[in-house]
């Protein structure tokens, strides 16, 4: 028969167990590696090319840092560099929902993937370029909102007013950055092939949604759209998203810089985000190829 103060003990041990395991699922440390597993899981069965390399990898931009969850490297195409966030979603809203703005800039000329490329030369040092990418990319979009639902929701950090896909792609963008003052800091890291693509990506729990609702549409009288919202759910998507100066490197363009307000955007400021639902982590992986690209 136990005593009083082990029964106690017990019962503080079982307490501390399950608010530390409650605050693993809160940080998304669960989720973190649980992607990571899925995708070596997924690269040693051959259905993926991507190679871990990394987690926890510390970066800082502009007076800010942070550590990137993981870093994968495309092992055919050893100059592509996969950044994961991973995003376990407030139960209360997890369902995030894109749909596409009706005009972005002048003379858009269609959608692609806009990935920031980093390169080393004798003369102009490290220097970052836009490299845009347009196979398979017409499921971009540009705007990205969080439904609440019925679900018991998770208690809310302070950082949680921003809304959790713009924290996610805020953490995205950190990442990305930072790994490029990293490459600025120490060329080096470019030795071996003189140029790396970087990809981000977001992992999360969330449900995924896409809508082709016309926002052009919406009564000018009252600001609200009559057309239903149809949604389609989806394993992942592009998120087309504009980065705040605050964010973003300090290593010089390679060409010349833009003049108008819409070479500028596109070429100093919008970078794609792939969001991707945990549960098709492996089928992503098998998809995001260079050579189709």
């Amino acid at each position: 028969m136990s005593s009083p103060g082990a029964d106690q003990d017990d019962a503080r041990q079982r307490g501390v167990e399950a608010a530390f395991q409650a605050a693993l699922n809160s940080h998304g440390y669960g989720l973190q590696f649980a992607v990571l597993k899925a995708a070596k899981d997924a690269y040693n069965k051959g259905i993926s090319r991507w190679e871990l390399q990394v987690s926890e990898m510390p970066v800082a931009v502009q007076q800010q840092e942070t550590r990137v969850d993981f870093i994968l490297c495309q092992v055919h195409h050893t100059t592509y560099l996969l950044l994961a966030e991973c995003k376990r979603a407030n139960p209360k809203f997890v369902d995030w929902c894109f749909c596409r703005s009706p005009f972005v800039r002048r003379n858009d000329t269609g959608e692609a993937l806009l990935l920031e490329h980093v390169a080393l030369d004798s003369t102009n040092g490290v220097y970052t370029k836009l490299r845009p990418i347009y196979a398979g990319t017409r499921n971009s979009y540009h705007i990205a909102i969080e439904v609440k639902g019925r679900a018991k929701g998770d208690a809310q950090p302070p950082s949680a007013s921003r809304g959790a896909i713009e924290e996610a792609a805020g953490q995205c963008m950190m990442s990305l950055n930072g790994m490029i003052e990293g490459c600025r800091g120490h060329p080096q890291r470019l030795k071996a092939n003189g140029e790396i693509t970087f990809l981000p990506v977001i992992f999360t729990t969330a449900r995924l949604w896409v809508s082709d609702i016309d926002l052009g549409q919406a009564n000018l009288a009252t600001g609200e759209l009559s057309e239903q919202a149809a949604l389609k759910q989806v394993d992942w998507l592009y998120y087309q998203y504009h980065v705040s100066p605050g964010l973003k490197h300090q290593a010089p363009p390679g060409e010349g810089r833009e003049t108008t307000l819409p070479q500028i955007l596109r070429a100093e400021y919008i970078r794609s985000i792939v969001v991707v639902s945990a549960l098709a982590t492996a089928k992503f992986l098998q998809a995001a190829n260079p050579e189709t690209w």
